[in-house]
């Protein structure tokens, strides 16, 4: 298993950008130094070349450039489908500005075996948003002959399915909508840290 994960990594690390979780917080900072033992033990470079921030996902997702990203765009949302998140997810991507917008379901509990069907998938895809854990870095690496740019959404795209989540994650609200929904007030528990400064480019 650890075999397949870094070679999928080393595949998106050439082709594409790595987005590991390298900030200072409670989630990442007590694996960091284990997970950069692991990465250069099984090959996988990490560089400038092949490393973008792992927080530009949230903003370039859930910031106000969003629908620059997904505008009259077919795209293809991969994930598992508990209860009513299928449809929540397609009225996301659709209020976003896509064109169309597509479901393929993964597995729920073991996404990083999953065997993805291509002829499954409508044709003429322009993006892909995976949402599969671990498992998307086995997803994303079976999705080259598609064409098209494939991000492992994650969390952001929780935070469509179920909007009140993105208040638990930095970078998840935007500005503007932060302030029309709760004005400039930040809560108590946020107080400590300044909201982000959302300025997604979408290329």
């Amino acid at each position: 298993v650890r075999r397949m994960l870094a070679d999928s990594l080393q595949m998106i690390g050439r082709d594409g950008m790595l987005c590991f979780n390298f900030s200072k917080s409670e989630l990442a900072t007590p694996y960091m130094a284990a997970v950069c033992r692991w990465l250069e033990d099984y090959g996988v470079d990490v560089s400038e070349a092949s490393y973008f921030h792992f927080y530009h996902v949230y903003g370039l997702l859930n910031g106000p450039d969003a629908g620059n990203l997904l505008a009259d765009r077919r795209v293809l949302v991969m994930t598992s489908n508990i209860a009513n998140r299928k449809q929540a997810l397609l009225d996301a991507v659709k209020a976003r500005g896509a064109h169309e917008a597509f479901f393929y379901e993964t597995s729920r509990n073991k996404p990083a075996f999953d065997v993805i069907r291509l002829a499954a998938i409508p044709p003429r895809i322009d993006l892909v948003l995976i949402g599969a854990g671990v498992g998307a870095a086995n997803i994303l690496a079976q999705l080259k002959p598609l064409g098209c740019p494939a991000i492992d959404a994650g969390f952001a795209l929780d935070c469509w399915a179920e909007p009140a989540l993105a208040l638990k994650r930095p970078y998840c609200v935007a500005d503007c909508d932060w302030e029309r929904l709760h004005g400039t007030n930040v809560p108590e528990h946020r107080a400590s840290r300044s909201r982000p400064r959302l300025a997604a480019i979408a290329g």
